[in-house]
């Protein structure tokens, strides 16, 4: 998942398809991958006629390591990677702190379809040090709401309650002051940043996904899984920012709302795998024996053989899938499946239905032309179409 929890490839990738499709990415801020795009950062600082705030961040850090604020290009190290981004000056307040949001998502598949899952609860970080602009740089307790930093403030320390809470609570509290409406909204479209982030990601994700699974083992989709954090901030307009994707967020349970909400992430990520342990020695066998097995057979049998077994393996697979597609929708748990996007079909839709089934067509529409967007993207920088292997191969 490096291609999406990498700062730098994270910014690589989403700036390419804002070039592509710029309507539909305007969730990402203003970045600069520094020192190789120092000239753009320093042209695009000329043009602007006030000064500009950047948050600089090293490529391969977290818990808010290395992060500074700054307005001279000078002061940003040229001797490691960084990503240089436009502080957003006016972020949404409550209680006057800046806060964001963490959401997590979990992939149980990638070939061959991929398949996503967002958790209902997560988590709301504070800032421990009331907002009152960016031109104070120096306090960082104001401008980061990472956890690691602002734990070992002593207003932290007091009240532990009032800097970190969960995904519901802080969605609470801005639905008081903004409506139920504005809130539901907010959902949907963190969703849709989700969803267009990993399908940016996609087509390295299941390149790299058929480089390390053997050809036999292809039937068996299921041999991984990733929970995903998601960092989300909302401006003063309530518009959501995807600030980075962490490819191993922290489990860790200091707080009381951290083993609230990590503990049924867990339990309910555990249930919706179904994971048994002779499915992971079938794998193995699988991989170590199977495949040699496979060209033997293979090599005695006819091609109109062959082509009775690829069917045969397709339709046991789909059915696979149906099975433990079922299976997922009992054992949803705090889960909800946001991708693939399923379209119903019966007769005698409502008015509403209708609408609502067209608003879901409309949208599978444009993932899907997403999708090809960055397959076409990965296909360029890897010198052109390659034929993928066949599942059935």
């Amino acid at each position: 998942m490096t291609i999406i929890s990498l700062k730098n490839n994270l910014a690589k990738y989403l700036k390419l398809m804002q070039k592509e499709m710029a309507s539909e990415f305007t969730f990402f801020p203003k970045t600069w991958i520094f020192p190789s795009e120092s000239y753009d950062l320093m042209n695009f600082m000329q043009e602007k006629k006030k000064p500009m705030t950047l948050i600089v961040k090293p490529t391969n850090s977290s818990q808010g390591k290395g992060i500074f604020l700054t307005r001279k290009i000078k002061d940003i190290p040229r001797d490691s990677c960084h990503v240089v981004q436009q502080y957003k000056s006016f972020p949404y307040l409550l209680e006057g702190k800046k806060f964001d949001l963490r959401l997590y998502c979990l992939v149980t598949q990638v070939c061959p379809d991929l398949q996503a899952f967002l958790y209902h609860d997560g988590l709301g970080r504070f800032a421990t040090e009331n907002y009152s602009g960016s031109t104070n740089s120096e306090n960082l307790c104001m401008h980061l709401t990472n956890y690691a930093i602002n734990k070992d403030s002593e207003k932290f320390q007091e009240n532990e309650s009032e800097f970190k809470k969960s995904l519901k609570e802080t969605l609470a509290l801005v639905q008081e002051q903004e409506g139920e409406e504005a809130v539901v909204k907010l959902q949907q479209e963190f969703k849709d940043i989700i969803i267009k982030t990993l399908l940016v990601g996609l087509p390295h994700l299941e390149h790299n996904y058929r480089t390390c699974s053997s050809k036999s083992s292809y039937q068996n989709n299921r041999q991984c899984f990733q929970i995903l954090g998601f960092d989300i901030m909302l401006d003063k307009k309530l518009k959501p920012w995807l600030l980075e994707v962490n490819e191993s967020p922290s489990f860790n349970d200091d707080t009381d709302v951290d083993k609230l909400v990590k503990g049924g992430l867990i339990e309910d990520t555990l249930r919706l795998l179904d994971i048994k342990k002779h499915q992971k020695q079938k794998i193995k066998e699988l991989a170590q024996n199977k495949s040699v097995f496979q060209r033997n057979k293979l090599n005695q049998m006819t091609e109109e053989q062959i082509q009775e077994k690829q069917v045969k393996d397709e339709q046991q697979m789909l059915t696979q899938q149906r099975n433990h597609e079922i299976f997922q929708n009992k054992n949803l748990g705090g889960y909800e499946r946001i991708f693939p996007i399923k379209i119903k079909t019966k007769q005698g839709w409502t008015e509403d239905e209708n609408q609502e089934q067209a608003e879901l067509l409309a949208k599978k529409e444009l993932y899907d032309n997403i999708k090809e967007v960055s397959k076409g993207l990965f296909n360029n920088q890897f010198g052109g179409k390659k034929k993928q292997p066949s599942l059935l191969e």
